[in-house]
């Protein structure tokens, strides 16, 4: 077959001077990304969430780009004894969790109070180089209100009895469990619940609910508000006895990162 004589022209000379160019180009590798500078670090949850004055012991922080932590200090007038990084490494994500939101590193830190250390927050702020993470809120309870951390039952029978007027610290440390409390109460003497958790520096989202000594449920909570997700109510029982204040995580999520600070107080 005899190609028509327009078929078989040379490509103009414009063309032809930029056909080695475009051969070269295709066989080039693609152009490297410009590189993402890393995010900002970010504290998502501290373990414990509360500590006695006097405390001599660690505190584990977890968050974003803490791996490269280079000091850790406090806000304000009140300072620790001593405060000092001890331990960085990688944490694994809790099960179901999307690291790039709960983090993906955590620091231990040695800390020392004084006796005399103000009850109250402690501000902690995690610096990586010359950037630093929002500040987050250790509390600091006089030792005689914050009890011995225990195992709390997991239903009516076996549920752990404790104290109005206490801070309880305790942890949901697995998917769908329940931790149970029993408090004693009088017939029309109104009591407040109050947990404390995602507010301070908790992965946990509390739901609480309060039952009476026959298993009727008096109150629950999930948020307090729209801007606060942990749990504060008020019950009135209607019959002398223990109630029973049953605490889990909203969305069922479970890990000692799930941390949460309950107290029990009476209403004047």
């Amino acid at each position: 077959m005899i190609m028509p004589a327009f078929f078989m022209r040379p490509p103009p000379r414009w063309a032809r001077s930029w056909m080695p160019l475009a051969l070269v180009l295709a066989g080039a590798p693609a152009l490297p990304a410009a590189d993402k500078p890393p995010p900002p670090p970010r504290v998502t949850s501290l373990v414990p969430l509360a500590v006695p004055q006097g405390f001599s012991g660690t505190v584990r922080l977890r968050g974003v780009g803490l791996k490269d932590a280079t000091a850790v200090r406090v806000d304000g007038t009140a300072q620790p004894l001593k405060l000092e990084i001890k331990e960085k490494k990688d944490a694994a994500a809790p099960a179901g969790m999307e690291a790039s939101l709960v983090g993906d590193s955590e620091i231990v830190v040695e800390l020392v109070l004084p006796a005399e250390a103000p009850a109250g927050p402690l501000p902690l702020v995690v610096a990586v180089g010359e950037d630093t993470a929002a500040p987050v809120t250790l509390i600091v309870c006089p030792a005689a209100a914050l009890t011995a951390t225990g195992d709390p039952g997991s239903g009516f029978q076996n549920a752990r009895m404790i104290e109005a007027g206490q801070h309880v610290p305790g942890a949901i440390r697995a998917p769908r469990s329940v931790d149970v409390y029993s408090v004693a109460a009088i017939a029309g003497k109104r009591q407040q619940v109050t947990i404390r958790a995602r507010g301070i520096a908790s992965l946990l989202d509390p739901l609480l609910t309060v039952y009476d000594r026959n298993g009727l449920q008096l109150a629950v909570q999930d948020d307090a508000s729209m801007d606060n997700l942990d749990a504060a109510l008020e019950v009135t029982p209607s019959a002398d006895g223990p109630i029973f204040l049953v605490v889990q995580d909203a969305m069922d999520f479970g890990s000692d990162w799930h941390s949460y600070l309950l107290e029990v107080a009476a209403c004047p």
